[in-house]
């Protein structure tokens, strides 16, 4: 196989307020020690008594964040460190709820997680972060180039403008609530906090990936990939296609052939996907694709390369779309993520109200907002394929 040389493609001055691991604008300077002592549960715990004077760093933390985004959290509330580690270490315990002759052990730290599909958004693909802003933000975009002509001797030039728009950015809501007993924001133990920020961090940042590769712009919601005007389109049949690396080549080729340097560019499919690809053999029998030779290792996990251009998976992109009379459809996602833009207002805020639902009970209401809104740079630098058929 040749690979395929990418063209010449317009160059981006990457913008001020990209993303940095540290967190970039919303994020704190932690030490290892201070990210292993900082406690979400112990922070709630202080906003619901309203006396910080066991949760120094939590307070501190908010604060910072608090100076440089120019307002304070709602009344209250408190705000979480974007580079929080949203990993903790495991701790040996458990609490015996009793019985005449039998203890029972509650093993927290063997809890069992629901299952959930995997981000992939900020981990694995790199967008444009914008923080820290405060009204709505627009980005001027160059949309058509000046024109240049060959002239007889002596010849006029004809006059040509470029023409400008710009890519809108305006604060969209993505919220969840969740109810947490008194008793465990009580025993901030490590196995505790850690179900904690697991739960607050993956509830909002599925909910950003599905907005960003499929969200639909109405109902609240911000306008993901698949339905931005301009981004490529591969159509594979009237019924639909199988997955073919022929298909994903052509998915590539939508950007190469509208000026965008596909290198540095990355597929994202499902996992069905995913079993289709590595399914696929040679005329002599053998897997196309292996461990050894570059596709995927464990679900999840970045793949090596299709013509240098990775692949991650993510059960966040569809696999029952219809088409003609084919069904169980999937959708796969080509794109070069630079050109996605997240932007976000503020931080993440986290408000307790301990008289909720639960009251009676003792349990606490917590909630966390996030106001974000998702842009691309240039539809040409995405394209979209919906029909694969993947068994």
């Amino acid at each position: 196989m040749t690979t395929l040389q990418p063209r010449p493609n317009y160059r981006q001055e990457p913008l001020n307020t990209s993303w940095q691991r540290s967190g970039g604008p919303l994020g704190v300077d932690l030490s290892d020690k201070e990210q292993k002592n900082y406690s979400i549960a112990r922070a709630i715990q202080a906003s619901l008594t309203s006396d910080w004077s066991d949760a120094g760093l939590e307070r501190e933390a908010s604060a910072d964040i608090q100076k440089r985004i120019g307002r304070a959290p709602g009344p209250g509330g408190f705000f979480l460190p974007a580079n929080l580690s949203m990993r903790a270490p495991y701790a040996v315990g458990a609490s015996n709820t009793g019985g005449a002759l039998v203890a029972t052990n509650l093993l927290a730290g063997n809890f069992i997680e629901v299952l959930r599909a995997k981000s992939v958004l900020m981990s694995d693909l790199g967008p444009t972060m914008v923080t820290g802003l405060v009204g709505n933000a627009d980005l001027p975009r160059r949309a058509t180039a000046a024109q240049a002509y060959w002239l007889a001797e002596n010849g006029a030039i004809t006059e040509s403008e470029g023409t400008f728009d710009k890519v809108q950015l305006r604060p969209k809501v993505v919220a969840a609530l969740s109810n947490y007993s008194r008793l465990m924001l009580q025993q901030s133990t490590p196995d505790i906090e850690i179900l904690i920020r697991a739960d607050l961090a993956a509830i909002l940042a599925l909910a950003i990936d599905q907005a960003a590769f499929t969200g639909t712009g109405a109902n609240n919601q911000p306008t993901g990939i698949t339905n931005t005007s301009g981004v490529g389109s591969l159509a594979m049949g009237a019924n639909g296609g199988a997955v073919t690396i022929d298909a994903l080549l052509d998915l590539r080729g939508k950007l190469t052939n509208a000026n965008v340097t596909a290198t540095g560019g990355a597929y994202v499919i499902n996992e069905k996907t995913y079993t289709a690809l590595a399914k696929l053999k040679t005329t002599y029998g053998e897997y196309l694709f292996s461990p050894e030779n570059g596709m995927p290792g464990p679900s999840g996990i970045s793949v090596a390369s299709i013509h240098n251009c990775k692949v991650v998976t993510t059960n966040l992109l569809p696999s029952n779309g219809t088409k003609g009379s084919g069904t169980n459809l999937s959708t796969a996602i080509f794109g070069r993520w630079e050109d996605l833009v997240v932007a976000q207002w503020g931080a993440l805020e986290i408000l307790p109200n301990p008289y909720g639902a639960g009251f009676n009970s003792g349990s606490v209401d917590v909630r966390a907002m996030q106001t974000i809104d998702i842009g691309v740079k240039h539809p040409e630098s995405f394209a979209v394929v919906s029909d694969l058929i993947t068994a």
